[in-house]
């Protein structure tokens, strides 16, 4: 299933343009910019590509710097867990 292969922060750089075609946004330099007839196309470009877009956006498993447990961050400006970034957090409250 390719849904559970595609990670959802990258379903979201799938979009729209026209009628007929979906263009990925996002992509670092270097990383071909076209676009695709079909939604399915795009996230199978993006599903092959993984590995080079994790390493050029510096995606991947990160030590959070305030309680230092691991988490998948989505790049250089994401350093804190969902758990530390939320001030509502029940495992901060406690």
């Amino acid at each position: 299933n390719l849904r559970a292969a595609l990670p959802a922060h990258y379903a979201d750089m799938v979009y729209r343009i026209s009628h007929r075609e979906f263009q990925i946004v996002g992509l670092p330099e270097g990383i071909e910019d076209r676009t695709f007839s079909d939604r399915q196309q795009a996230e199978e470009f993006l599903v092959k590509h993984l590995p080079v877009i994790d390493k050029k956006l510096k995606r991947g498993p990160r030590a959070c710097l305030c309680c230092t447990r691991n988490f998948i961050s989505t790049g250089p400006g994401h350093r804190l867990c969902n758990d530390c970034r939320n001030p509502y957090s029940e495992r901060l409250a406690l």
